[in-house]
């Protein structure tokens, strides 16, 4: 497994490099990267709408798949108990299931029967979707090991994002409206709690922010956060509780993560 997550790493980190959209190939890997998943999807929620909207996918198929719709009602897809609850979904069989109407005419469509509902931490609101051909129902090690992957990959939609934000706030005009428009989506006492931080003019305060963007980054995961930062991970719970308790920003809450993430993206453009 270790190897397989460390080949997803570095597949992404080729990808980004060579300045190409990590979506594409992240995909492609994910669906292969455990039997018997054969076929995966990015599920973009839109809360504010109610809708649910595909936004990449790799392997799909089927002689009418080109005729299904894109997007659908949040309510009546399972991603929606994903992206509220943080906690994945695994459904062994979505035919046999008597709700998700429209997910069980999508899984006709594309003959698959096991679906894996993943959520992709600290990113943008998306959720990946996996599925099979077989009726299936992972084990523990699996579900580690599909959840592992799913984490590398929202790192890298997160610093994809991350880079686009910035150079939208940079480049001006049409670009820097984007990014404005991006960082609206937070609510306003986080954000003018992140632009009291970016502004401060002592290195400690300044080292919060960066503390912040890296743990969002991130997806709330401690050891990989202190790892990034280069600290320790009892300094990285010191200054989460500075964070909390002196700047109102709880980020071991994944609700506010989810919140300051439009925000804390720009961070760096904020501050330069």
């Amino acid at each position: 497994m270790i190897r397989t997550l460390a080949a997803l790493a570095t597949l992404l980190d080729a990808e980004a490099g060579a300045g190409r959209r990590v979506m594409p190939a992240g995909l492609e890997a994910l669906a292969r990267m455990h039997a018997p998943w054969t076929s995966s999807g990015v599920l973009a929620i839109d809360a504010a709408a109610g809708l649910v909207r595909l936004e990449g996918c790799h392997g799909a198929g089927g002689p009418l798949f080109d005729g299904l719709p894109t997007r659908w009602p949040l309510s009546g897809s399972p991603s929606r108990e994903v992206f509220e609850t943080g906690v994945p979904l695994f459904v062994e069989d979505i035919r046999a299931h008597e709700g998700w109407l429209l997910y069980r005419i999508d899984a006709e469509v594309q003959r698959y029967r096991a679906v894996a509902l993943l959520p992709l931490p600290g990113a943008l609101p998306r959720v990946l979707s996996l599925h099979a051909p077989p009726a299936h129902l992972p084990e523990a090690a699996e579900r580690a090991a599909l959840l592992a992957g799913a984490a590398i990959f929202a790192a890298a939609l997160n610093a994809e994002a991350r880079a686009d934000a910035i150079a939208g706030a940079q480049a001006g005009g049409e670009a820097a409206a984007s990014a404005a428009g991006l960082r609206a989506l937070c609510p306003p006492h986080y954000a003018e709690a992140l632009d009291r931080l970016c502004a401060a003019p002592d290195d400690r305060t300044r080292r919060l922010a960066q503390t912040a963007l890296v743990f969002v980054e991130q997806g709330g995961r401690i050891r990989r956060s202190a790892a990034t930062l280069g600290i320790h991970p009892s300094t990285l719970r010191y200054r989460l509780d500075l964070l909390r308790d002196r700047h109102g920003l709880d980020l071991t809450d994944e609700t506010v993560r989810r919140a300051v993430y439009p925000a804390i993206v720009l961070a760096p453009a904020r501050s330069a």
